[in-house]
This record gives C-alpha cells, sequence and structure tokens, in this order.
C-alpha cells in the first residue's frame, strides 16, 4: 500500500518493493511524459535518479566522491590510465604514497562529508532526505510531487468520498450520474495501461486505494502488483481486464460481479465508455476508441 505525505514544499509518495520488479523502471520520466507530469522526482533511498530511459542511473552523494572536480574529467575523458608519462617523474613515488595514506582515512572523511550533506538536505529539502529516515531497501522509492495549492495530491478514493457524498452518483442505474468524470478516470488509465503493456508490464489487481490524482490526472502508482510480461501473457491480459473491471465495479459501488457490469450501464449505453468496457468483457479486449 501506498503512503503520501506532504511537507512545506513536495508531496511525498511512498512505494513499498517488489522482489520481483525494479520499480525505478516503472516509474520514470518516461512514464510521467506521457500526460505529461510535470517536476516530478523519483528517489530511492537519499539518491535522484535522473534518468531511467535505458537503465538505472543514480547520483551518487559526494559522500561517494574524493575530488568532484577529478570525477568530472574522468566523465569526460575516461578513467585514468597506469602508467602514464605524469607516474614516471621522479617524484611520482611520493606521491603514490601519499595518495595511498589518503586513501586509509576515505571512510572517516566520508563519514564527515556525509554528516555535513545530510544536515545541508535537512535544512533546504523535504526531511525525508535526512540521514535518520534513509530507507535502506534498494527497492523502496520516493516520488516527489511541487505542492499546488490549486491541484492537491489525493487519492482518487478521499475525492468520492469527500466530493460525492450523494448515492445517486454512484448509482449507474440513476440518471445523475457523473458521466464525465468516470470516462475521464477510464481515459487517464487506459493511457497508463497501454504504455505499461508496451513496455513489458502488467498489473494483477488494480486497487481504488492505488489511484492518486496528480496535477489533474488519474495515475495508478502501485509497486505490489505490477508484473513482468511472461510466457503466460494471455493469462496475464486477463486478469488485468477483469481487474480493471472490478475497479470501475468499486468505483461506482456496485455489488456485482465482472460479467455483470453492462448490465448495471443501462443509462449510459452508445457511449464511448460503454463499448469500451463492453470490449473488455466480450472479447476481452482492451481498446478505446
Amino acid at each position: 500500500m501506498i503512503s503520501i505525505k506532504k511537507t512545506e514544499y513536495v508531496y511525498r509518495i511512498t512505494l513499498p518493493k517488489n522482489k520481483d520488479v525494479n520499480i525505478v523502471n516503472v516509474y520514470n520520466s518516461l512514464f510521467f511524459s506521457i500526460f505529461p507530469l510535470k517536476g516530478l522526482r523519483v528517489y530511492k533511498n537519499e539518491k535522484q535518479i535522473v534518468d531511467t530511459n535505458v537503465q538505472e542511473n543514480i547520483v551518487q552523494n559526494n559522500d561517494d566522491n574524493d575530488d568532484n572536480d577529478e570525477n568530472k574529467l574522468v566523465n569526460v575523458f575516461g578513467e585514468e590510465r597506469f602508467p602514464n608519462s605524469y607516474n614516471t617523474l621522479p617524484l611520482a613515488k611520493d606521491e603514490t604514497d601519499r595518495n595511498i595514506m589518503k586513501k586509509k582515512d576515505t571512510n572517516e572523511e566520508n563519514e564527515g562529508l556525509y554528516d555535513t550533506m545530510s544536515s545541508y538536505l535537512t535544512k533546504y529539502l523535504p526531511a525525508m532526505f535526512s540521514k535518520e529516515n534513509v530507507d535502506h531497501d534498494d527497492n523502496v522509492i520516493h516520488i516527489t510531487v511541487p505542492v499546488d495549492n490549486n491541484q492537491p495530491v489525493i487519492l482518487l478514493e478521499d475525492m468520492l468520498n469527500n466530493y460525492y457524498d450523494n448515492d445517486e452518483l454512484y448509482n449507474i442505474e440513476s440518471e445523475s450520474i457523473d458521466y464525465v468524470f468516470l470516462e475521464k478516470i477510464i481515459k487517464d488509465l487506459y493511457i497508463q495501461l497501454q504504455y505499461l503493456l508496451n513496455n513489458d508490464y502488467v498489473f494483477s489487481t488494480i486497487s481504488l486505494e492505488s489511484i492518486v490524482h496528480v496535477q489533474n490526472r488519474f495515475v495508478i502508482f502501485d509497486s505490489s502488483n505490477i508484473e513482468i510480461l511472461k510466457e503466460n501473457r494471455d493469462e496475464q491480459m486477463k486478469n488485468m481486464n477483469k481487474a480493471f473491471l472490478n475497479l470501475i465495479i468499486n468505483i461506482l459501488k456496485l455489488n456485482v460481479s465482472s460479467d455483470e457490469l453492462l448490465g448495471k450501464l443501462k443509462n449510459i449505453q452508445n457511449t464511448r465508455v460503454f463499448y469500451f468496457l463492453k470490449r473488455i468483457e466480450r472479447e476481452g479486449v482492451m481498446l478505446w476508441m
């Protein structure tokens, strides 16, 4: 189950680990760009994920570096090679000895540098990045969303409870159902599911508790129920289709099974939502037209 916490500057969405899926390869810059969602940042422990388009690439803190300027040069020209024209100079042996002595104290120096950086991060960034609050499980990630008072980050479940408290709005057989609201939810989720399928990911379950309203979009944040598409792809797709229909049933608060949903959609027949759900139930195809 995800958790959402608000600080002064950001909302922090925390996703638990998945032993089979590297979550930072799912929720990355490409995923957020499909709407797009702006200003979102992904962190694994205290490290920000800066490029996950192809593979995980993490910016290490300064405590992993002896000399930042030197590392910048290494990134451009590659690793230093030995021997070279410099280490054959008369003083090369002494300089090498000094470097060896310097490396012996690396751990102590890094610890002091880490404490300094931790103090800075605690003061100027959300508390989640302080040394004391770091979760050292490599598969736990945090996603931050800039605070916008006009667009709060909120669970869809809370939106339904807080803003749609008239029971008639949940009764699909009632004329007062908010069709536009339902259509927007379905379209947003459909876009994400198609993107993930194209990248060989699928959800075995889609719970109402995992849908978050972010920047006027309904986003699935679920690390526990996502799977990699395997040889039993057809079975996985069948499970996801059933999970999607059950999600719609939960959103509408209907007491029916997934194969009885269409019978409750009489008031929205001949609409895109109706035919979309009908294709899923009757043909096993998730296709928005």
